[in-house]
């Protein structure tokens, strides 16, 4: 009990010295399984000292899979935490829900697609959201994958979303509803009992919504909408409804894929909180993807995901993060905080953003509320990394692009708004 007491203490003056800092995020080292331990151990002590409290890195790629069943993975990102967290700086955890599926014997939690030519389900190697079955265990593999690799500073929930966003979807609305991996015929029982609560007409013989009239891409549909063929057999568990978006079954559509979308980032966020906030230098939990991913048909609703009791963070990122004021009223109005990003170079681009253009996007989101600042890549300060492959993509080192990382910094101390990890203070 009076260690209990004691830890409790220390996250209380930890959390109240820190409650109007601004903390740093890093990602994009590029250090993945198979990574020489003796470079990522001279690239962080290279690193010590310049502002950075956190670093996104020691976890799992996307197209690593079924990871909890590599011990010698799992080996490999505890060794990379531990030399980072040497160096004083923090480390963060995040992983989609597909690299934690098994490869064997997990069919009966796949999810399910929808052809938009022939109208059939197509199967997603991913789990079912709409499956109570299939979330009773990915609960238990997140907490799994979290023990084995505990402590962590920071929790992320980056970027997952119920839709392929397609061309123009910074700029038009999302329509490739079709790419939802929530048709399956579990899905469906979810949906019927969705509507049948909120006494829908017609809820217990409900389909899902799909347009069989052909529209080309425009602005108000930016993947235009396929005219999917109905027959006897995918009359089952679909209807035509080409008022879309906007009939009430669509409209209902919508608002449980939200429900769904919630529920999986509760499940990690709650878990996260659960298992490494005995850590003193625990900074609690986000939601991140680029603003304009927060809406309706990609389900991640801000208002909804900001209800979350145990998230800590809000966060716009990418695309230049011009939009912080976007989260910014769902964050306050559910006591979060919200938090922004810049970009050192451009995602995927050989182009590098210049030290005026970061160092005022960087002071306008600070000055807008941010109080958590991604930037990206971390990349830009490997000297190791010079080949003309990674020149190209913007993944190189760039001494310019530290400096204006460095001035982003001075920013913060000048204004006593620079955060050091509590218990990692030199």
């Amino acid at each position: 009990m009076k260690q209990w007491i004691t830890a409790a203490a220390v996250l209380f003056l930890a959390n109240l010295w820190a409650a109007d800092k601004v903390l740093t995020v890093g990602l994009g080292d590029e250090f993945y399984y198979g990574t020489s331990l003796d470079n990522i151990r001279t690239f962080y002590r290279a690193i010590k000292g310049k502002g950075i409290n956190i670093s996104w890195t020691a976890n799992p790629g996307n197209w690593e899979k079924d990871v909890l069943n590599h011990p010698k993975r799992l080996q490999f990102y505890r060794d990379a935490a531990e030399i980072v967290r040497k160096n004083g700086i923090g480390v963060a955890m995040g992983l989609a829900p597909a690299t934690l599926l098994p490869v064997k014997n997990a069919e009966h939690w796949h999810a399910a697609a929808l052809n938009p030519k022939t109208g059939r389900r197509l199967t997603r190697k991913d789990w079912d959201f709409a499956n109570p079955l299939a979330m009773k265990e990915l609960e238990k593999y997140y907490a799994r994958y979290m023990k084995a690799l505990k402590p962590r500073e920071i929790f992320f929930v980056d970027e997952l979303i119920l839709i392929s966003p397609g061309e123009n979807a910074h700029i038009h609305r999302m329509s490739a509803y079709w790419t939802s991996p929530t048709y399956s015929e579990t899905a469906l029982k979810s949906f019927r009992s969705f509507l049948r609560k909120r006494n829908f007409p017609g809820a217990d013989q409900a389909k899902f919504p799909v347009t069989t009239r052909e529209v080309k891409a425009n602005p108000k549909a930016n993947m235009g909408l396929p005219a999917i063929p109905l027959d006897a057999e995918n009359r089952t568990f679909l209807e035509e409804d080409n008022q879309w978006p906007d009939s009430p079954l669509w409209q209902a559509w919508y608002e449980w894929r939200e429900n769904l979308l919630v529920r999986v980032c509760e499940l990690q966020i709650r878990l996260a909180e659960d298992i490494f906030s005995d850590n003193p230098d625990w900074q609690g939990t986000m939601v991140s993807a680029p603003d304009f991913w927060f809406c309706r048909e990609t389900g991640l609703n801000p208002a909804r995901i900001a209800e979350i009791p145990q998230l800590k963070y809000l966060v716009a990122g990418y695309m230049g993060s011009h939009n912080v004021a976007k989260l910014k009223p769902s964050a306050l109005k559910n006591g979060k905080l919200p938090g922004g990003m810049v970009e050192l170079t451009c995602y995927g681009s050989a182009n590098s953003v210049s030290k005026e253009q970061i160092c005022k996007n960087f002071a306008r989101q600070v000055r807008e509320g941010a109080r958590l600042m991604l930037f990206y890549p971390l990349a830009n300060f490997n000297q190791k990394r010079t080949s003309e492959k990674l020149k190209k993509i913007g993944m190189d080192y760039r001494p310019e692009q530290v400096k204006a990382w460095e001035d982003c910094i001075l920013y913060l101390q000048r204004r006593n708004l620079a955060f050091e990890m509590f218990s990692m203070k030199k």
